[in-house]
């Protein structure tokens, strides 16, 4: 084939290669494996919605801690700042809560994102590895401009010139793919980077603000403690008071028999009797009984009281344990003098009740078996220091829990 006739035949082809190039400049041979992006991590909302949740919280806080500060020192007063205390150590606990769960996220998008930016380095580096491969081939021939002209007009005949342009244009085709592939990587890489260090920082953030929030509750603790005691003083000093307590404390203990009752009307929640020893429903080191089943002086009031219950010393925040199979009936969270507390049905008519908790870990309905995590040791209700108080009943009457679980 004549120059003069190629010429002729390229000058139309070249316009041809023009529009195919500009064609497929965009096709991409990364798009197939191309891993999420961080926008595209579902942690992303939950963190943002987990963050607000904590806002809200540290409102509450602000509100209680007012309320707190308006009540006056007298009988009436000191009463309603613990029951305030009592809410706004809920929500010290709530706060603290979702704050280990805010880490939690945090720290899994971090890791998704590890995971992107070190499949995606590799990626970058296969690209890479390719790019200079094509760089070798193509600077051996003269520049890349040089290797498409070779593709076309090395051809002996007019089907090896249709040839050569099809693979000058598969080859442009593929230079063009490559070189706009390793962009794309390149940007992903630099926004999953920032958005990893993001996380790390958001964090690191939430630790210290946890930290914060876990002393901000040692004091307020302190706080709610020193308001019982000196309400405690107060009561023994005046015998109306320490009257007005008892009567309180008797209405409590009558809406909890109601309780019972309602339950025991129902046949119980559970069908199945529970079976087996009875097991202590703290941490066996916690063994220290601090009032015994039967009468004593209220330690509020002061005045003679029946007991019907264990009061176990246990540090706030200790775990709680179910002390047999059954089906908690109520877990509520209350402003009786009984504050948070649990009651489980063991079937037989017989049910456990823990009392003055500072968080509830089940849910009404729900069955648990034996050694079942349920609550943790808190000072919420009418009391001077964390401790549980452990109730064991058959029907609506009070027994000895120390005729059903043993002291370690």
């Amino acid at each position: 084939m004549s120059r003069e006739v190629r010429v002729r035949i390229l000058r139309p082809v070249c316009s041809v290669l023009a529009a195919a190039m500009l064609a497929v400049g965009t096709v991409s041979l990364y798009g197939s494996a191309k891993a999420a992006s961080a926008s595209d991590f579902q942690n992303n909302s939950e963190v943002r919605s987990q963050q607000q949740r904590i806002a809200d919280i540290e409102r509450r806080q602000e509100e209680l801690r007012g309320s707190i500060a308006s009540l006056q020192n007298d009988i009436d007063g000191l009463m309603k700042q613990k029951e305030m205390y009592d809410a706004l150590i809920d929500t010290y606990n709530q706060n603290i809560t979702a704050k280990q769960d805010l880490i939690t996220l945090l720290n899994a998008e971090a890791d998704q994102l590890e995971e992107d930016i070190d499949e995606k380095q590799k990626e970058s580096t296969e690209l890479y590895e390719r790019m200079k491969a094509r760089m070798v081939v193509s600077q051996k021939s003269g520049g890349s401009r040089a290797t498409y002209l070779e593709l076309i007009f090395g051809a002996e005949d007019l089907f090896d010139f249709v040839v050569g342009i099809s693979n000058a244009t598969r080859l442009m085709e593929y230079d063009s793919n490559l070189l706009n592939d390793y962009k794309v990587l390149t940007e992903e890489l630099e926004g999953d980077l920032a958005e990893h260090e993001k996380s790390i920082a958001e964090a690191d953030e939430a630790k210290k603000s946890l930290e914060t929030e876990e002393a901000d509750m040692e004091k307020t603790l302190d706080e709610c403690i020193a308001k019982m005691q000196e309400a405690q003083a107060l009561i023994s000093q005046n015998e109306s008071a320490a009257n007005q307590l008892a009567n309180e404390r008797a209405l409590a203990e009558s809406e909890l028999d109601a309780i019972i009752e309602r339950l025991v009307r129902q046949n119980g929640a559970t069908q199945n009797v529970a079976e087996g020893e009875y097991m202590w429903p703290l941490e066996t080191r916690y063994n220290y009984i601090t009032s015994y089943f039967g009468g004593r002086l209220d330690p509020i009031n002061g005045l003679p009281s029946n007991h019907g219950a264990l009061d176990i010393y246990a540090p706030y925040g200790s775990t709680i344990y179910a002390t047999n199979n059954g089906t908690v009936v109520f877990a509520q969270y209350t402003g009786s003098s009984y504050g948070n507390y649990i009651i489980i049905d063991h079937g037989g008519n017989l049910f456990s009740l823990y009392a003055h908790t500072s968080q509830i870990l089940v849910t009404e309905g729900q069955y648990v078996d034996k050694g079942t995590p349920i609550a943790k040791v808190g000072v919420s209700g009418r009391v001077t220091g964390p401790h549980l108080h452990f109730e064991v009943r058959v029907g609506t009457t009070r027994v000895d829990p120390l005729g059903y679980v043993k002291q370690p």
